[in-house]
């Protein structure tokens, strides 16, 4: 046990409890994870720590900060602030930063994660944390002298900021002027912050789940999509407008963004990654995806000449795959996920989504279309995918041979017309099914679901 490592893909992540006990998401795991982090990086004299709208967020936050002050670092509360802008903050002034939350997952649940100077743990960064996390249980620690706690709830204003200069430098000032959007801030880190960057570029924005009364991430957000339709369905006079472009949606701690076009009355069409990535790839030498990019982005990409490489799942991969090409002297900056985690790293090394909306905003305003056109524009192949929740005290379902037989037979009848990615969570007790058809051959949504029934089955 005390050789297990907390972290799954994209920081330690779980159910808060208010129990004690090592290992668990309470304020005693909290408090010394960021010992440990500090421990590990000990030439960085401040930690800024930001949080996002949970319940349990200010009490974890709490907790972070009195374990910096104790190990005698400076430490900036920043208050409720998007993750891509705790992260920005410690970039630009070259600091530690903890960020308090557990993105999309459910308001019960939290979680915490960490950067370096703006860049996130790397996987064996992470795991040489959770090592001294767990050999620090056995031994007794004398404060040092406290460290300072300084209130930085300005800097939210800072990082707006930031955001709007950058894309002003890019599309020139006011690029949304009379556009007009909805926001879907989750009832999370976003919603000060996204609403208010799109109408200092000059939107009218209406909002949706920015009022903090619903809970973070429940029936709102970019992992639950179907509350802004809802919104929008109610809205016509919104919908109507001629200059409506779309809808926007962060997850709870604003590291991605997703987007709802309208294609006629109510015809709602999804903007997700792949039709980010379209636009960022233009111009571009070449762009990193994961293994879940769809096959018609791809095509597309070739026809633009512009190469691609896959990667492992997670912004982490993608910000891995990049700084390689760097290495290499390749001037590749940018890549993402199709669940809306985008990467440039001349702006930052992990996912932005609030940069993001407006920059994706921005882009298609300064076309003259909106949100549908740009969904019309890219044929994706087909795809399905799926949540089967599975017991977590069961054998993985990579050890299971029976589910992985299954698994070999269903790649085998689908060939080079289509792909299926069975993935457990790193984060939750779930499996992730996907897959995807080229247009007119398997019926890929049929496939996905006869695949989960079999895995809740013999798993």
């Amino acid at each position: 046990m005390l050789s297990k490592s907390l972290f799954g893909t994209d920081g330690f992540r779980g159910e808060y409890t208010e129990q004690t006990g090592p290992g668990l998401l309470n304020t005693e795991t909290i408090s010394k994870l960021t010992t440990a982090l500090i421990e590990f990086t000990k030439e960085y004299k401040i930690l800024v720590v930001g949080r996002d709208t949970r319940p349990s967020s200010n009490a974890l936050a709490q907790a972070v900060i009195q374990a910096g002050a104790t190990a005698g670092v400076e430490v900036w509360d920043l208050g409720v602030m998007p993750t891509p802008g705790t992260f920005k903050v410690a970039r630009h002034f070259k600091t530690l930063a903890v960020m308090i939350t557990a993105s999309h997952n459910p308001y019960t649940d939290n979680g915490w994660k960490a950067a370096i100077a703006g860049d996130k743990l790397t996987t064996g960064q992470a795991n040489k944390v959770s090592d001294i996390y767990w050999d620090n249980l056995q031994k007794t620690h004398k404060p040092k002298s406290a460290g300072q706690v300084i209130d930085k709830h300005e800097l939210s204003g800072w990082y707006i900021n930031e955001v709007v200069k950058d894309i002003e430098r890019e599309f020139s000032a006011q690029p949304l002027a009379g556009k007009v959007f909805v926001v879907d801030g989750a009832n999370g880190a976003t919603m000060n912050y996204t609403p208010v960057i799109l109408e200092q570029l000059g939107a009218k924005v209406y909002r949706f789940a920015c009022d903090g009364v619903g809970k973070i991430n429940q029936d709102c957000g970019a992992a639950n999509l179907n509350g802004v339709k809802d919104y929008l369905k109610s809205h016509s006079e919104i919908t109507s407008d001629p200059n409506f472009i779309g809808a926007i949606a962060c997850d709870g701690d604003g590291d991605r963004m997703m987007g709802i076009g309208i294609l006629g009355n109510n015809n709602f069409v999804e903007i997700n990654g792949n039709h980010v990535f379209l636009a960022l790839a233009k111009g571009q030498p070449g762009i990193v995806g994961t293994l879940y990019t769809n096959s018609g982005l791809v095509e597309a990409l070739n026809q633009m000449g512009v190469e691609f490489e896959q990667c492992a799942n997670g912004d982490t991969a993608v910000t891995a795959a990049l700084v390689a090409r760097q290495a290499r002297g390749d001037n590749w900056t940018r890549g993402g996920e199709f669940t809306g985690h985008h990467v440039d790293t001349a702006w930052l090394s992990s996912g932005d989504g609030v940069r993001m909306a407006a920059w994706f905003a921005s882009y298609v305003s300064r076309q003259g279309k909106t949100f549908a056109d740009i969904h019309k524009e890219l044929p994706l192949w087909p795809e399905a995918k799926t949540t089967v929740i599975i017991n977590p005290n069961a054998p993985k379902i990579e050890e299971n041979a029976t589910i992985q037989q299954q698994i070999k037979s269903v790649k085998d009848s689908l060939g080079d017309k289509g792909r299926i990615v069975v993935r457990t969570s790193g984060t939750e007790p779930v499996v992730r099914i996907w897959g995807e058809a080229k247009p007119g051959t398997a019926k890929i949504q049929e496939i996905i679901k006869d695949l989960s029934k079999f895995i809740q089955t013999n798993s």
